[in-house]
Formats: structure tokens, C-alpha cells, sequence
């Protein structure tokens, strides 16, 4: 097939449209809006609640709002009012505010760290990509214990988006 036959032409045209729009459904990061709804100082000060730098939890639904309850001595959820777990899910953050959050196909396939047994696309749940100001994951090694954020925990209100998770068996 010559450069200049229509044929060759139909077919390159439209193989080359089915991959940019499989690149841009793959490649596309969603940003989700947010909102701070409280801080609080962590004042525990024992080895279940130390923290590492950059951590996070989503909570979706009743059974994750009280496990991080007892978890956390309901410390950090004094500080809401009311939990709408409806319309909204919950974003807690050890340590660091946040500047950013996304999720993408890609971003889900190449930073979960999880353990293979329990890797979240695997169960066609996203990776929410948490980025913070000064640091990104994806840049830098979250093993590097220099990385320290401060001692308080951000509680955050996004939609309701179920299918997001973090990092999971961590």
C-alpha cells in the first residue's frame, strides 16, 4: 500500500482515533472537589495512634465511620456536627492538609502498593490519589521517614464516590 492510497488512509484514520480515545478514557484524572470540615491536634500519645506521614482513610458508610471511632477514641469526628453519609464520603488525612484529589485508570493500575491479595483494581475500585502541598507520592519514597507532616488530623467532606479506596492491607 502506497502513502497516498485512500484505502490505507481508511484504515490508519480510524485506528488511530479508537487509541487516542482509549488514551484519553485511560490517562483521564477526574479531580474531585472537597471541603475542610475540621481539625483537630492529635493528643494521643501512644503507639496505636502514631501516624505515618501522608496517611489517609476514606470512610464511606456507618461500619467505616465506627471502626475509625474506636480506632481514633472519636477524637477528630467531635469536631462534625453531622455525618451525611448519603450524599457524602469522608476523607481523614494524618498529618498534612490537602492541596489536591484524583483517581484515574492509570493512576490505579501503576501506584497501588497493595499487596497482591488484595489489590484494588482487582475489585474495580479506584485509587484516590491524595496529593498534598510540597509532596507528591509519586515523586518521592513515602518510606523516607523525613517526610514528616505536623500532628494533626484534617477531616475533609467529598461527594459520595463508594468506589474509591487507599492503599489497602498496608
Amino acid at each position: 500500500m502506497k502513502l497516498n492510497d485512500k484505502r490505507f488512509w481508511i484504515i490508519v484514520i480510524p485506528i488511530s482515533l479508537v487509541i487516542a480515545l482509549l488514551c484519553g478514557v485511560i490517562f483521564y484524572r477526574h479531580n474531585i472537589e472537597f471541603e475542610e470540615i475540621g481539625r483537630v491536634k492529635n493528643t494521643k500519645d501512644n503507639h496505636i495512634n502514631n501516624f505515618h506521614p501522608y496517611g489517609f482513610v476514606l470512610i464511606h458508610n456507618e461500619s467505616d465511620l465506627e471502626y475509625y471511632i474506636t480506632c481514633l477514641d472519636s477524637m477528630p469526628f467531635n469536631t462534625v456536627e453531622d455525618f451525611d453519609l448519603e450524599k457524602y464520603s469522608y476523607l481523614l488525612t494524618f498529618g498534612n492538609s490537602v492541596e489536591k484529589l484524583s483517581y484515574s485508570w492509570y493512576d490505579t493500575f501503576r501506584y497501588d502498593v497493595s499487596p497482591s491479595y488484595c489489590k484494588v483494581w482487582k475489585n474495580r475500585n479506584e485509587l484516590l490519589i491524595v496529593d498534598y502541598p510540597d509532596f507528591t507520592y509519586r515523586e518521592i519514597s513515602v518510606d523516607n521517614v523525613s517526610l514528616m507532616g505536623n500532628d494533626s488530623i484534617y477531616i475533609y467532606r467529598l461527594p459520595h464516590l463508594p468506589f474509591l479506596r487507599g492503599f489497602q492491607g498496608l
